[in-house]
Parts: C-alpha cells; structure tokens; sequence
C-alpha cells in the first residue's frame, strides 16, 4: 500500500511538471486535447488521492471513484491518438482505408479479448478497459503504420514521444488486462502495476513537451537536392560548354 502511494504522489508530481512545462514553451496551446487529458489526470489523481488518504486504497469509496473516473480516460486517450492521426494525416486523409484498418484490427485483436470476457467472470469496470484497450492499440498501430508508410514526414518531439508514451501505457496495460482475463488476478496487483506503468509513460510525457518540435514535411528537403542539382548541372555546362 506504501508503494502505491508514494508512486501516486510521484505522478502527481510529474502531471503538474507536465502542465507547467506545456504553459511555458506554449505546447499546452500547440497540444490542446493531450493537455486536456493530462489536466484531467492530475485532478483524477488530487481526488484519488484525497479520498484514499480519508478511506484508503482498499476501500469500497476509493474504488468506486477510482473506477468512475477511470471510465472517462479510455475515452480521452482514444481522443488524443485520434489528434495525433489527424495531425500526422492533415488533409490527405484516406478515411474508407482507415476504416477498413480498424476492421480487420478489430477482428483481430478483439477477438481473443472478446472471446476471454465471454468466459471470465470479470466485473464490467475490466470488460470495459479491456475493449477500450483494443481500440487504444488499433489507433496506436495505425499511426504507426502511417509513420512507417510516410517518409515524408517528420513527426518531431513533442508528437513521437506523446505516442511512445501512450504505446508503453497501451502496451503494458494490455499485457495486465489479458493476464488478469486468463488467471483471474486479483484486483490488488493492479495496485501495483498499473501506477508503475504509468509512471513510466508521464516520464515519457515529460520528455516529449520538454521542448516544442512540431510535425514537419520534408519535401523541402528535397526541393533544395533538386535545386542543387540544378545549380551543379548550371556550373558544369559554363565550365565545360555543350559543343
């Protein structure tokens, strides 16, 4: 129980150090629906923390609320890698393929989910972060399969390492969420790990808005080779005339 306090103290810290970094290099106006999320966990995390210091972490109170805010996170996290496709997409968005990634991602990842929550008698607060997960994964590869398709494109700081922190988190808690769906773990170790994870992504967070570096084309780099190229093929032909 001491860990899980002095680790929820720690985010505490690490949201605020967030919210004050993105206020001071203007991240927080070029980020608004990430900062949107990480101002509502810092207020999630103060009221957790308030009402576990009054009740305590294993009380009926502290996992009520604990669970009633965790509903609204899937969503803003769904939300913030949504931002992040757009940004990286801009306007050459090519929505029928998206849905048709999101279908087949679907079918493959939600499968085996859907197929353990059939068989589990998990509460519906764990069959609800379980299916919010899935899609959490499907958003976060097809970003990455969008990066990887786009040489063009340079996503910068603050947008790839906002996506590696969600995808340690997303990745991580999958992991927990799918072994708790095969063992039946106790919602005890989730004390554990799940403010250790988290851990791990704020600090991630904290790089990323460190400093601001936005999403870049680079076809500019490639219209100064050709005008290079021009500029030789210019100096070539003065120096040694075409007869």
């Amino acid at each position: 129980m001491f860990y899980s306090e002095a680790v929820g103290v720690v985010n505490c810290a690490l949201l605020l150090l967030i919210v004050c970094r993105g206020l001071a290099n203007s991240s927080f106006l070029r980020y608004p629906v990430f900062f949107t999320y990480i101002a509502f966990e810092l207020v999630s995390s103060l009221v957790g923390m308030a009402v576990a210091i009054r009740w305590g972490l294993g009380s009926s109170a502290y996992f009520y609320v604990f669970s009633g805010l965790s509903i609204v996170t899937p969503l803003l996290q769904l939300w913030v890698l949504w931002d992040l496709l757009r940004r990286l997409v801009g306007e050459s968005v090519d929505s029928s393929r998206i849905g048709r990634f999101i279908m087949l991602m679907t079918g493959v990842l939600g499968f085996p989910v859907l197929w353990s929550l059939a068989f589990t008698s998990a509460n519906v607060f764990v069959r609800y972060q379980a299916v919010a997960l899935v899609f959490q994964m499907i958003f976060s590869l097809l970003i990455y399969v969008y990066l990887v398709e786009r040489r063009d494109i340079d996503p910068g700081r603050n947008l790839k390492w906002i996506l590696a922190g969600f995808a340690l988190m997303v990745g991580c808690q999958s992991l927990n969420y799918m072994n708790l769906l095969g063992s039946q773990t106790s919602y005890n170790v989730f004390q554990f790990l799940v403010p250790t994870i988290y851990l791990l992504a704020l600090s991630v967070f904290v790089y990323a808005v460190w400093g601001y570096e936005p999403v870049r084309r680079i076809e500019r780099r490639r219209d100064v080779n050709l005008q290079l190229q021009r500029g030789v093929r210019s100096v070539l032909q003065l120096i040694f005339p075409r007869t």
